[in-house]
Protein backbone atom coordinates (compact mmCIF):
# COMPACT_ATOMS: atom_id res chain seq x y z
CA UNK A 1 0.00 0.00 0.00
CA UNK A 2 1.22 3.54 -1.05
CA UNK A 3 1.59 6.16 1.77
CA UNK A 4 2.73 9.63 0.85
CA UNK A 5 2.24 13.24 1.17
CA UNK A 6 -0.16 14.57 -1.36
CA UNK A 7 -0.29 18.33 -1.88
CA UNK A 8 -3.33 19.98 -3.76
CA UNK A 9 -4.22 23.24 -5.09
CA UNK A 10 -7.22 24.65 -5.17
CA UNK A 11 -8.80 28.16 -7.05
CA UNK A 12 -11.85 29.77 -7.74
CA UNK A 13 -11.52 30.61 -11.61
CA UNK A 14 -11.06 33.94 -13.62
CA UNK A 15 -12.51 35.62 -9.62
CA UNK A 16 -9.99 37.70 -8.88
CA UNK A 17 -13.23 39.13 -6.17
CA UNK A 18 -13.42 35.85 -4.39
CA UNK A 19 -12.10 34.95 -1.36
CA UNK A 20 -8.58 32.81 -1.67
CA UNK A 21 -7.89 29.85 -2.33
CA UNK A 22 -5.84 27.33 -0.53
CA UNK A 23 -2.41 24.38 -0.42
CA UNK A 24 -3.57 21.71 1.37
CA UNK A 25 -0.99 18.77 2.55
CA UNK A 26 -2.40 15.61 3.21
CA UNK A 27 -0.68 12.02 3.88
CA UNK A 28 -2.25 9.12 1.97
CA UNK A 29 -2.13 5.49 3.48
CA UNK A 30 -4.11 2.68 2.63
CA UNK A 31 -6.21 4.24 0.36
CA UNK A 32 -6.97 7.30 2.91
CA UNK A 33 -6.30 10.94 3.05
CA UNK A 34 -5.62 12.00 5.93
CA UNK A 35 -5.35 16.10 6.17
CA UNK A 36 -2.14 17.34 7.75
CA UNK A 37 -1.38 21.34 7.25
CA UNK A 38 -3.44 24.16 5.20
CA UNK A 39 -1.42 26.89 3.65
CA UNK A 40 -3.19 30.04 2.89
CA UNK A 41 -0.44 32.69 2.07
CA UNK A 42 -1.01 32.07 -2.24
CA UNK A 43 -3.54 32.85 -4.07
CA UNK A 44 -5.78 30.33 -6.17
CA UNK A 45 -2.84 28.12 -6.72
CA UNK A 46 -4.13 26.32 -10.21
CA UNK A 47 -1.29 23.81 -11.14
CA UNK A 48 1.89 23.19 -8.98
CA UNK A 49 4.98 21.06 -9.60
CA UNK A 50 7.41 19.35 -7.32
CA UNK A 51 11.64 18.77 -8.03
CA UNK A 52 14.28 18.25 -5.84
CA UNK A 53 12.18 19.61 -2.39
CA UNK A 54 10.74 22.61 -3.37
CA UNK A 55 7.47 22.94 -4.89
CA UNK A 56 6.35 24.89 -7.45
CA UNK A 57 2.47 26.88 -7.85
CA UNK A 58 1.15 28.78 -10.42
CA UNK A 59 -1.80 31.13 -9.30
CA UNK A 60 -3.50 34.01 -10.51
CA UNK A 61 -2.29 36.85 -8.13
CA UNK A 62 -3.26 40.48 -8.05
CA UNK A 63 -1.79 43.07 -6.68
CA UNK A 64 -1.60 43.54 -3.51
CA UNK A 65 -3.28 40.17 -2.78
CA UNK A 66 -1.15 37.76 -4.26
CA UNK A 67 2.44 36.62 -2.70
CA UNK A 68 4.30 39.05 -4.15
CA UNK A 69 2.89 42.93 -4.40
CA UNK A 70 5.40 43.29 -7.32
CA UNK A 71 3.01 40.57 -9.32
CA UNK A 72 0.45 43.43 -11.36
CA UNK A 73 -2.74 42.96 -12.01
CA UNK A 74 -2.33 42.17 -15.96
CA UNK A 75 0.14 38.92 -14.87
CA UNK A 76 0.24 35.55 -12.96
CA UNK A 77 2.58 34.58 -10.54
CA UNK A 78 4.59 31.20 -9.97
CA UNK A 79 5.57 30.98 -6.01
CA UNK A 80 8.30 28.54 -4.94
CA UNK A 81 8.75 26.61 -1.58
CA UNK A 82 10.78 24.16 0.42
CA UNK A 83 9.32 20.98 1.47
CA UNK A 84 9.53 19.97 4.98
CA UNK A 85 9.20 16.42 4.73
CA UNK A 86 9.80 15.48 8.83
CA UNK A 87 7.14 18.49 9.21
CA UNK A 88 4.80 18.12 6.61
CA UNK A 89 5.24 21.67 5.41
CA UNK A 90 6.00 24.46 3.21
CA UNK A 91 8.00 27.59 3.46
CA UNK A 92 7.89 30.38 1.25
CA UNK A 93 10.94 31.13 -0.73
CA UNK A 94 9.85 33.56 -3.31
CA UNK A 95 8.08 34.38 -6.44
CA UNK A 96 7.99 35.74 -9.94
CA UNK A 97 5.83 37.33 -12.33
CA UNK A 98 4.77 34.60 -15.30
CA UNK A 99 4.64 37.56 -18.28
CA UNK A 100 1.02 36.64 -18.83
CA UNK A 101 -2.52 36.23 -16.89
CA UNK A 102 -3.80 33.31 -15.60
CA UNK A 103 -0.95 30.77 -15.87
CA UNK A 104 -2.40 27.15 -15.68
CA UNK A 105 0.79 24.96 -15.76
CA UNK A 106 4.01 24.67 -14.31
CA UNK A 107 6.82 22.13 -14.81
CA UNK A 108 10.22 21.51 -14.70
CA UNK A 109 13.60 19.85 -15.96
CA UNK A 110 14.80 16.93 -15.06
CA UNK A 111 17.61 18.21 -13.47
CA UNK A 112 15.09 21.18 -11.70
CA UNK A 113 17.52 23.47 -13.35
CA UNK A 114 14.66 25.85 -15.34
CA UNK A 115 11.17 25.82 -14.85
CA UNK A 116 8.36 26.30 -17.62
CA UNK A 117 5.36 28.23 -17.22
CA UNK A 118 2.09 28.28 -19.92
CA UNK A 119 -0.46 31.54 -19.39
CA UNK A 120 -3.71 30.66 -20.33
CA UNK A 121 -5.40 33.80 -20.98
CA UNK A 122 -2.39 35.36 -21.18
CA UNK A 123 -1.19 33.21 -24.67
CA UNK A 124 2.18 32.77 -24.35
CA UNK A 125 5.07 30.59 -22.21
CA UNK A 126 7.96 31.39 -20.22
CA UNK A 127 11.29 29.88 -18.71
CA UNK A 128 12.33 30.87 -14.98
CA UNK A 129 16.13 29.49 -13.84
CA UNK A 130 15.59 27.91 -10.44
CA UNK A 131 18.72 29.23 -8.30
CA UNK A 132 20.85 28.14 -5.58
CA UNK A 133 17.92 28.14 -2.82
CA UNK A 134 15.27 26.68 -5.04
CA UNK A 135 13.94 29.86 -5.82
CA UNK A 136 12.83 31.20 -9.32
CA UNK A 137 15.11 33.69 -10.74
CA UNK A 138 13.20 36.30 -13.69
CA UNK A 139 11.99 34.43 -16.89
CA UNK A 140 15.02 34.32 -19.14
CA UNK A 141 12.72 33.91 -22.44
CA UNK A 142 8.92 34.16 -22.94
CA UNK A 143 7.11 33.56 -25.70
CA UNK A 144 3.86 34.86 -27.37
CA UNK A 145 1.46 33.21 -29.45
CA UNK A 146 -0.68 35.25 -32.00
CA UNK A 147 -3.30 33.28 -34.59
CA UNK A 148 -6.15 33.63 -36.75
CA UNK A 149 -9.68 32.30 -35.01
CA UNK A 150 -12.56 30.70 -36.65
CA UNK A 151 -15.20 32.61 -35.08
CA UNK A 152 -17.83 29.71 -35.29
CA UNK A 153 -15.45 28.56 -32.53
CA UNK A 154 -15.06 31.89 -30.55
CA UNK A 155 -16.47 30.31 -27.14
CA UNK A 156 -13.23 28.60 -26.55
CA UNK A 157 -10.71 29.46 -29.37
CA UNK A 158 -11.24 33.18 -29.19
CA UNK A 159 -7.64 33.33 -29.12
CA UNK A 160 -4.25 31.43 -28.30
CA UNK A 161 -4.82 29.39 -24.36
CA UNK A 162 -0.99 27.75 -24.07
CA UNK A 163 -2.45 24.79 -21.43
CA UNK A 164 0.71 23.10 -20.43
CA UNK A 165 4.22 23.28 -21.03
CA UNK A 166 6.83 20.05 -20.86
CA UNK A 167 10.56 18.82 -21.67
CA UNK A 168 10.65 15.82 -24.00
CA UNK A 169 12.25 13.20 -21.34
CA UNK A 170 13.89 11.19 -24.21
CA UNK A 171 16.33 13.84 -25.72
CA UNK A 172 15.95 16.62 -23.25
CA UNK A 173 16.02 18.83 -26.19
CA UNK A 174 12.38 19.68 -27.02
CA UNK A 175 9.78 21.61 -25.25
CA UNK A 176 6.31 20.92 -26.21
CA UNK A 177 3.31 23.60 -25.64
CA UNK A 178 -0.56 22.07 -26.31
CA UNK A 179 -2.33 25.13 -27.36
CA UNK A 180 -5.73 24.97 -26.93
CA UNK A 181 -6.94 27.82 -28.74
CA UNK A 182 -4.55 26.64 -31.85
CA UNK A 183 -5.30 23.03 -32.56
CA UNK A 184 -1.68 22.87 -32.12
CA UNK A 185 0.76 21.37 -30.31
CA UNK A 186 4.02 23.03 -30.97
CA UNK A 187 7.39 22.02 -30.42
CA UNK A 188 10.28 24.31 -29.52
CA UNK A 189 13.53 23.98 -29.23
CA UNK A 190 15.38 23.84 -25.77
CA UNK A 191 18.61 26.02 -24.92
CA UNK A 192 19.29 24.87 -21.40
CA UNK A 193 22.41 27.52 -21.46
CA UNK A 194 20.40 30.24 -22.16
CA UNK A 195 17.17 29.69 -20.26
CA UNK A 196 15.81 29.76 -24.00
CA UNK A 197 12.88 28.22 -26.35
CA UNK A 198 13.79 28.61 -29.89
CA UNK A 199 11.38 28.11 -33.34
CA UNK A 200 9.22 30.44 -35.27
CA UNK A 201 5.33 30.46 -34.41
CA UNK A 202 4.87 28.96 -38.01
CA UNK A 203 7.95 26.31 -37.69
CA UNK A 204 7.39 23.19 -39.70
CA UNK A 205 7.53 20.81 -36.70
CA UNK A 206 4.85 22.55 -35.23
CA UNK A 207 1.95 19.70 -34.94
CA UNK A 208 -1.68 20.81 -35.90
CA UNK A 209 -4.91 18.90 -35.24
CA UNK A 210 -8.27 19.23 -36.92
CA UNK A 211 -10.32 22.55 -35.91
CA UNK A 212 -11.97 22.51 -32.75
CA UNK A 213 -9.93 19.82 -30.90
CA UNK A 214 -8.25 22.09 -27.93
CA UNK A 215 -5.30 20.20 -27.12
CA UNK A 216 -4.71 20.75 -23.18
CA UNK A 217 -2.19 17.96 -21.60
CA UNK A 218 0.37 15.98 -22.90
CA UNK A 219 1.89 12.99 -21.43
CA UNK A 220 4.91 10.84 -22.28
CA UNK A 221 5.58 7.21 -22.71
CA UNK A 222 8.39 6.07 -20.14
CA UNK A 223 10.21 4.08 -22.55
CA UNK A 224 8.99 4.77 -26.01
CA UNK A 225 9.36 8.19 -27.60
CA UNK A 226 5.64 8.95 -27.87
CA UNK A 227 3.40 12.03 -26.87
CA UNK A 228 0.00 11.59 -25.67
CA UNK A 229 -2.34 14.62 -26.36
CA UNK A 230 -5.71 14.81 -24.48
CA UNK A 231 -7.78 17.17 -26.15
CA UNK A 232 -10.34 18.99 -23.94
CA UNK A 233 -13.04 19.90 -26.60
CA UNK A 234 -13.15 16.97 -28.72
CA UNK A 235 -12.39 14.32 -26.09
CA UNK A 236 -10.05 12.86 -28.23
CA UNK A 237 -6.42 11.27 -27.44
CA UNK A 238 -4.15 11.40 -29.92
CA UNK A 239 -0.81 9.47 -29.97
CA UNK A 240 2.31 10.73 -31.53
CA UNK A 241 5.68 9.68 -32.47
CA UNK A 242 8.42 12.53 -31.59
CA UNK A 243 11.81 12.13 -33.52
CA UNK A 244 14.28 12.87 -30.79
CA UNK A 245 16.81 14.32 -32.80
CA UNK A 246 14.71 16.39 -35.54
CA UNK A 247 11.41 17.07 -33.30
CA UNK A 248 9.07 15.99 -35.45
CA UNK A 249 5.96 14.54 -34.78
CA UNK A 250 4.05 11.52 -36.73
CA UNK A 251 0.23 10.63 -36.48
CA UNK A 252 -0.05 7.36 -34.91
CA UNK A 253 -3.58 7.00 -33.58
CA UNK A 254 -6.31 9.16 -32.53
CA UNK A 255 -9.18 7.13 -29.82
CA UNK A 256 -12.33 9.01 -28.50
CA UNK A 257 -12.45 9.14 -24.69
CA UNK A 258 -15.92 9.12 -23.82
CA UNK A 259 -18.72 6.79 -25.05
CA UNK A 260 -20.63 7.24 -28.06
CA UNK A 261 -23.75 9.51 -27.74
CA UNK A 262 -22.27 11.66 -24.66
CA UNK A 263 -23.23 14.96 -25.55
CA UNK A 264 -20.70 17.92 -24.81
CA UNK A 265 -21.69 20.01 -21.56
CA UNK A 266 -21.03 22.81 -23.52
CA UNK A 267 -21.44 24.16 -27.25
CA UNK A 268 -18.32 22.65 -28.33
CA UNK A 269 -16.96 21.34 -25.62
CA UNK A 270 -16.40 17.73 -24.10
CA UNK A 271 -14.79 18.74 -21.26
CA UNK A 272 -11.61 15.99 -21.27
CA UNK A 273 -9.20 16.89 -17.92
CA UNK A 274 -6.18 15.23 -17.54
CA UNK A 275 -3.81 12.68 -18.97
CA UNK A 276 -1.25 10.56 -17.35
CA UNK A 277 0.21 7.14 -17.53
CA UNK A 278 -0.29 4.09 -14.94
CA UNK A 279 1.93 0.70 -14.34
CA UNK A 280 4.81 2.11 -16.07
CA UNK A 281 3.73 2.91 -19.18
CA UNK A 282 1.03 -0.43 -19.86
CA UNK A 283 -1.88 1.94 -19.04
CA UNK A 284 -2.94 5.74 -19.69
CA UNK A 285 -5.66 6.92 -17.85
CA UNK A 286 -8.13 10.21 -18.54
CA UNK A 287 -10.72 12.12 -16.77
CA UNK A 288 -13.42 13.42 -18.32
CA UNK A 289 -15.78 16.00 -16.97
CA UNK A 290 -18.84 15.56 -19.30
CA UNK A 291 -19.89 12.14 -17.62
CA UNK A 292 -17.32 12.46 -14.69
CA UNK A 293 -15.41 9.38 -14.88
CA UNK A 294 -11.78 7.87 -15.37
CA UNK A 295 -10.86 6.00 -18.44
CA UNK A 296 -8.30 3.20 -18.71
CA UNK A 297 -6.86 2.20 -21.73
CA UNK A 298 -4.46 -0.43 -22.07
CA UNK A 299 -1.12 0.75 -24.63
CA UNK A 300 0.46 -2.26 -26.45
CA UNK A 301 4.15 -2.94 -26.99
CA UNK A 302 3.63 -0.11 -29.71
CA UNK A 303 2.53 2.41 -27.90
CA UNK A 304 -1.17 2.40 -29.04
CA UNK A 305 -4.33 2.50 -26.85
CA UNK A 306 -7.28 0.07 -26.43
CA UNK A 307 -10.02 1.13 -24.22
CA UNK A 308 -9.87 -0.84 -20.84
CA UNK A 309 -12.18 0.60 -18.42
CA UNK A 310 -14.65 3.76 -16.69
CA UNK A 311 -15.28 4.43 -13.54
CA UNK A 312 -17.08 7.27 -11.50
CA UNK A 313 -14.97 9.50 -10.37
CA UNK A 314 -17.07 10.03 -7.08
CA UNK A 315 -17.87 14.16 -7.41
CA UNK A 316 -18.56 16.00 -9.81
CA UNK A 317 -16.66 18.09 -12.53
CA UNK A 318 -12.77 16.04 -12.18
CA UNK A 319 -10.01 17.56 -13.04
CA UNK A 320 -5.98 16.91 -12.14
CA UNK A 321 -5.18 13.89 -10.63
CA UNK A 322 -1.98 11.69 -9.59
CA UNK A 323 -1.36 8.24 -10.33
CA UNK A 324 0.97 6.60 -7.42
CA UNK A 325 3.67 3.67 -8.32
CA UNK A 326 1.13 1.04 -7.35
CA UNK A 327 -1.65 2.63 -9.15
CA UNK A 328 -3.49 4.68 -6.73
CA UNK A 329 -5.37 7.28 -8.30
CA UNK A 330 -5.60 11.15 -6.04
CA UNK A 331 -7.98 12.67 -8.24
CA UNK A 332 -9.80 16.46 -7.69
CA UNK A 333 -13.17 17.07 -8.34
CA UNK A 334 -13.91 20.68 -8.82
CA UNK A 335 -17.70 21.70 -8.57
CA UNK A 336 -18.02 19.20 -5.68
CA UNK A 337 -15.34 20.06 -4.01
CA UNK A 338 -14.27 16.65 -3.24
CA UNK A 339 -10.91 14.48 -3.92
CA UNK A 340 -10.95 11.00 -4.60
CA UNK A 341 -8.62 7.88 -4.24
CA UNK A 342 -9.19 5.30 -6.73
CA UNK A 343 -7.82 2.28 -7.93
CA UNK A 344 -6.37 1.49 -11.63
Amino acid sequence: PTTMSVIVGTCHYYDDSAPAAHIYIYTLADGTLTLEHTLDSVRNPQFLAFNKGHLYAVCDAVAGTGPSPAVSATSGAVVSYKWDPAAKTLQFVGSQDTCGRHPCYVSTDAAGAHAFVANYTGSSVAVFPVLADGALGPASDSKYHPGIFDPALADRQECAHPHAIRLDPFAHKWVLVPDLGLDTLFVYEWIPAHGAVAGAINAARHFRFPAGWGPRHIEFHPSLPIVYVLHELSAHVSVLALDPATGHLSSLQDIFGLPEGVAPNRNHHMGSADIHTAHGGRVICVTNRTDATVVAFTVDDKGLLTFASRESTRGKIPRNFLVTPDGTIVLTNQDSKKLAVLHV
